[in-house]
């Protein structure tokens, strides 16, 4: 699935008409909505990945104290949608909040650019649709290794996800 601006619009249209549901946990600390798929009428399992695969498109990095998400705001500036799930694939939930309310330092990376890449269309699918292989995992292995000797750097990030170290107990 290429994602492309005609998949922003049918987002921007379908946020606006969907029931959100307050998030009650975080009434006092984080106050937000969310949609979920089996819950939200109209909402399918297909929209909750297509709308990640939105908002991982056209977003762009911004903090939750020290974590760094993906959000996508909307054009007027109000809200801000993001996912929590490690795989788009795996996306049940879409939240929402407004802009208003920050938390934490605000110094994530910048992504933005004013070109378009033939790239973005692809980027949230390439994974999924290119996963790495054995082969190509031990030969990162053997490149880490050359750059950091015996031991692993302090922050491996996600790289044991991908097969590429692994984290001891």
């Amino acid at each position: 699935m290429m994602i492309s601006r005609s998949d922003l619009s049918w987002w921007l249209e379908l946020a606006g008409t969907l029931d959100w549901t307050f998030a009650k946990t975080y009434s006092e600390t984080a106050p937000h909505e969310y949609v979920v798929e089996g819950r939200t009428e109209g909402v399918t399992h297909v929209d909750m990945v297509r709308a990640s695969r939105v908002i991982h498109t056209f977003g762009a990095p911004g903090k939750y104290y020290s974590l760094t998400k993906i959000y996508l705001v909307s054009p007027g500036g109000r809200f801000r949608w993001w996912t929590e799930d490690n795989h788009l694939t795996d996306t049940t939930l879409v939240n929402r909040a407004t802009t208003d309310r920050f938390y934490g330092i605000q110094n994530p990376p910048s992504t933005a650019t004013a070109i378009e890449s033939p790239y973005d269309k692809i980027a949230t699918t390439w994974d999924a649709d290119h996963p790495i292989t054995d082969d190509e995992a031990g030969r990162v292995k053997r490149l880490l290794a050359a750059a950091h000797g015996t031991y692993p750097p302090h922050r491996v990030g996600r790289l044991w996800k991908f097969r590429v170290t692994e984290v001891d107990a």
